[in-house]
């Protein structure tokens, strides 16, 4: 029977300057350069409502690929285009990484399984971590190379710490 093993691929942080988004938010050529289109057009609609909330989610949305790039662990930037690392948000306001295009297949030819994102914002500063989880599956033979940080999910989803 083969086991189902996560372990983290890659952890990206980064932090920003809200302020320092003022100066670009105006610039159309930069959004679509760094912005998935969807993401552009929220930004529009908060800024219309309340422009310090709209800077924070663009500076939100700015660390939060950062991180993901970072994540990837130096994997060459051409391959990660910002506007195909979509940040959108859960019913319950939670962000969530949706990667498009491109972006995905490397994604799934790394076998990234999981993407866990965290974004804050505090006065002038948004800050955003990333886990990636990579998903190994592990056969009768390899069962043995496992080690005490790595979690094994049988074929009907139980969890058990690997010995």
């Amino acid at each position: 029977m083969s086991k189902v093993l996560y372990k983290i691929y890659g952890i990206g942080n980064d932090i920003v300057k809200i302020s320092r988004f003022s100066k670009n938010s105006d610039n159309e050529r930069f959004l679509r350069r760094a912005f998935h289109q969807q993401e552009i057009d929220r930004f529009y609609h908060l800024k219309t409502v309340n422009q310090e909330k709209a800077l924070q989610y663009l500076a939100g949305r700015w660390a939060a690929k950062e991180s993901v790039y970072k994540a990837f662990r130096g994997i060459d930037r051409s391959r990660l285009p910002f506007p195909n690392i979509k940040i959108a948000s859960r019913d319950d306001g939670s962000p969530v990484v949706e990667l498009q295009d491109s972006t995905m297949e490397l994604a799934n030819q790394l076998n990234i399984a999981n993407i866990h994102l965290s974004i804050s914002h505090d006065e002038d500063y948004a800050i955003a971590n990333v886990i990636l989880e990579e998903k190994l599956i592990l056969d009768q033979q390899h069962q043995q190379r496992q080690t005490d940080h790595c979690f094994i999910t049988d074929d009907i989803g139980n969890n058990s710490r690997s010995k």
